[in-house]
This record gives C-alpha cells, structure tokens and sequence, in this order.
C-alpha cells in the first residue's frame, strides 16, 4: 500500500491516489483520496474496495506513513489476524511494487490530462483497467489473467449515431484508453531502461569485508535531544564482515552485539571494503535511525475501568497520547503509567481513586 499526493484537486475534492498491489498476481487496486484522509477512512476504503473483492490479506506491507503507523491502524488489523510489516531505510526495496505502480500511474495520467489535469479521477478507472490487463514482466501474464483465471476482453466501444452524449462519452472513453494502453507499453519501457542502469552488480561472498550506509542517521544533539542532520551524520559505518548470502540483493551482515538492529541489508547500502581487514569487531555506537519506534508519551486519562481477579481489583486507564488523535487511545494498566505518575494522580484526585499498585 502507499499513496500519491499533491496532484491537482479534483470537483470531487480528491488529490491523491491510493495505490494497493497483489505482491503474488501483481493486481492493482488505484483509488482517489484526499490528503486530510486519516486511518478510520482507509480502513472503509479498504472494506469497499479491497475486502469485498479479495477477503482479508495475510499481510500489509507500507512505509511509515503516520496513518499506517497510527495505533487505531495497527490494532485494528491486529484483531483482523493481519500482519503489518513496515519499510525501512534499510530495506529501501521492500515495498518496491507500489512505487513502481505508483511511477506507471503518473505516467499514464500525463498523457491524458496535460490539458485538463483536474480531470485524472475520471480516467483512474481506465488506468486501472488498462494495468491490469496488460502482461507484468515479472509474472509473464497479465494480473486480470492470473485473479480471474483468463484474460480481460478489451473494452468494445462503437457509437450508434442515435443518443449524442451517450455517443460523445464513449468516444471520449475508447480515446482515453488507447492514449493509455500506448502510454503504458511506453513507460514500462522506460522503467526498464532506467533500473538496468541502476542495477548493481555487487557480488559478495561469505567473510567478505564491506562498508555499511544509513541513510537517515540521527545524531544526538546536546541534553538527550536529537536531530536530523544527514550531511553531517557519517556515510558509511565500516567495516562489517558477511555472514550469509541470503539472495543476489541482499546480505546479512555480522554487526556489533550492542546494535539492535535487523542485520539483513540491501546491495543498495553496501559497498566492498579496501583495505586492511581490521582485528577487532568496529565499536562505533549504533546509529540513531528514523525507523525506531517512537516513544509513546501519554497526555492525558480518557476514562478507566476496574474488575476483580482473583479478589483483587484490576484497573485499566484509556489514554491518549502526545501529537496523536482520539482515535488511537489505548488501553494501559496502572503499572505501565508509573513513569507518569503526574497525570495519573490528578486523574486519580479527579475520581476520587485509590491506587492499585502494591
């Protein structure tokens, strides 16, 4: 799943696409949003357009959009049984298939609405179509082929000279779509073209020495503070040595014991050490990434509830969180809230409530 914004604002006030690809038959879903959306909105698309279609998927794969990370999001499929896995800097490939989409998209809207750009929602459809039945090199067939088992008759279109709109919407359709189908054959050429020049021949071997890059690495700022500062944070954290070849893009990597970080890299953040092999296991500090979880800080006690276990009184309070919406409060226990013992009381005077912690 993932998103393309800041296009042109349609009537229907939608300025953005929601893209959402089948990693196993490639089929794509394209559907126009607004940027204001938020997780209880996707979650309706996602049962009108995705669910009632294809049942519930055994996982999702997105970046770190806040609405994808927000906890109503993760909860929500949590109970649905469904797996949410998150791209990372590491891995920057791992969500690969709907920038690739999302690069087709554009493409094939620009040679349509050059003209009329606030016009793109009406031809989504077409686009959507048009992708679908057409072959994905990976697969070698088409998605429609693949989900429904044979191919998509292309869509017959004739005018009949009797009903003069209906004659000029359907000459407006069979236009749109050939522009498209050419438009797509054009840019998955192009897309072609440009990952064969970007494709990295690295081939390493096990105890292979290499350097490692971040390419969102924090550095601390003075009182326990952080901020991003990519030109001044190191390039590349030498030398690692390979333990594994797990495929011919990605390696694992022996790194310091004090990391807590998956030890799994793309080519892409690799390069092959020159030089003397080091002695030692390098001891630079871990760096500080933008994909760690964020450290939730709670704001403020919606409401509590109490049962008895076992005799004795069980309390759980529901809290909101700083800089996150209603929406994605959660359910805490007394014991959990003891490193904020400042909201606590003042819920606790409110309600009159004595503690429950031994």
């Amino acid at each position: 799943m993932d998103f393309i914004f800041d296009l042109p604002r349609t009537p229907t006030g939608n300025d953005g696409i929601r893209t959402i690809i089948c990693r196993f038959s490639k089929h794509s879903h394209f559907i126009p949003v607004g940027k204001k959306i938020n997780a209880e909105h996707m979650v309706k698309i996602f049962m009108h357009n995705i669910f009632k279609y294809h049942g519930m998927p055994q996982s999702i794969i997105s970046d770190r959009d806040p609405r994808m990370t927000s906890l109503f999001w993760k909860a929500l499929f949590e109970n649905m049984s469904t797996t949410l896995k998150f791209s990372s800097s590491f891995h920057p490939q791992t969500y690969g298939q709907s920038k690739e989409a999302n690069s087709t998209v554009l493409d094939l809207l620009k040679c349509y609405v050059s003209e009329h750009k606030a016009s793109w929602e009406k031809y989504l459809p077409l686009v959507e179509y048009a992708y679908n039945s057409t072959v994905h090199s990976s697969t070698g067939k088409a998605p429609f082929e693949i989900v429904e088992g044979g191919k998509k008759i292309p869509p017959i279109l004739h005018t009949k000279d009797k009903i003069f709109e209906a004659d000029r919407y359907v000459q407006d359709w069979q236009e749109a779509y050939t522009k498209v189908k050419h438009a797509l054959e054009k840019s998955q050429t192009k897309q072609k073209r440009v990952a064969d020049l970007h494709r990295l021949e690295l081939l390493l071997e096990k105890d292979d020495w290499v350097l490692l890059r971040f390419e969102k690495a924090r550095l601390r700022k003075s009182k326990g503070k952080e901020c991003l500062f990519p030109k001044l944070s190191m390039r590349y954290y030498a030398p690692f040595q390979v333990s594994e070849k797990i495929n011919d893009v990605a390696y694992r990597l022996k790194l310091p014991d004090s990391w807590k970080i998956h030890n799994a890299f793309h080519v892409s953040l690799l390069r092959p050490f020159v030089g003397n092999v080091p002695e030692d296991m390098p001891l630079d500090d871990q760096p500080e990434v933008e994909e760690l979880d964020e450290i939730l800080i709670p704001e403020q006690i919606v409401v509590h509830k109490e049962r008895k276990v076992k005799g004795k009184v069980v309390r759980r309070y529901l809290v909101k969180f700083r800089n996150y919406s209603p929406m994605d409060a959660k359910w805490m226990e007394e014991e959990e809230l003891a490193d904020f013992p400042q909201i606590l009381q003042l819920y606790k005077e409110v309600f009159l409530l004595e503690s429950t912690m031994p």
